[in-house]
């Protein structure tokens, strides 16, 4: 990946003449703001560039032009100089943001961790840029062991003893996520019946009945009701223990 860094300097210098809030939040002039974000957007470049997979979306020419670089460039500067955390950012970079699997990169492994990231990345624009809560949160705290073993993904301390616990889990919203299989061998050339139930308790012989007349054969996709529905009440139950209320 060859890296211009006149373009890429050029672009967060219009990004922070757009968007002066950027470095007045964190009390910066907008020079060194600039400075500081294109060494943040350097290292995640040459971190790709050695480390992700070829086919990696990351790994894309077209990488330093997408907003996605310096958002995670800005959100590390946060992360490593006002919430006295260094690791966080790092860690999505090394471990989650590559989504290999035996040594293969995984699109939806990928699509569940950028997510993940992303609404890191929007917890922080809220807290910096739409709302005065940087002036009460002093630090971020985030634990680097394996995502079943921790309570929470991250907390915000607060300079008033509270703590803001998140816990991000990422629910298969694609109704067709589970039939990757089937869907590989439909033809829609062919005059097939494909049948999904969306909702508990539908029987998919009276409603295909009641929609198409004359239809006997179909094939039956998978739901995925159940275990959604069962994954928000556990993870429900977990944010509302009485010594971790959020």
């Amino acid at each position: 990946m060859y890296l211009d860094e006149k373009k890429l300097e050029l672009l967060i210098d219009n990004l922070l003449k757009q968007q002066p809030l950027l470095y007045e939040r964190l009390n910066l002039n907008h020079k060194n703001c600039k400075i500081r974000i294109m060494e943040n957007a350097k290292y995640i470049l040459d971190f790709v560039q050695n480390k992700y997979n070829d086919d990696h979306p990351f790994r894309d020419i077209g990488f330093i032009d997408k907003p996605v670089l310096y958002q995670i460039a800005y959100s590390k500067l946060i992360c490593d100089d006002y919430l006295e955390n260094r690791n966080i950012i790092n860690n999505y970079l090394d471990k989650k943001l590559i989504s290999n699997i035996e040594g293969k990169f995984d699109i939806d492994l990928f699509n569940r961790n950028m997510n993940e990231l992303m609404l890191l990345i929007y917890i922080l624009m809220g807290i910096y840029i739409k709302s005065d809560l940087h002036t009460k949160i002093v630090r971020i705290d985030y634990e680097e062991i394996e995502p079943n073993s921790k309570e929470f993904e991250y907390s915000f301390i607060c300079n008033d003893e509270y703590r803001i616990n998140v816990e991000v889990k990422t629910l298969d919203c694609d109704p067709f996520l589970r039939d990757k299989d089937v869907m590989r061998g439909i033809d829609i050339y062919k005059k097939n019946t494909y049948i999904k139930k969306f909702f508990h308790g539908v029987d998919a012989e009276e409603e295909l009945n009641s929609i198409l007349d004359g239809v006997k054969e179909y094939t039956e996709l998978k739901s995925n009701y159940r275990q959604v529905n069962s994954n928000i009440k556990k993870y429900g139950k977990n944010l509302n223990k009485k010594q971790n209320k959020t």
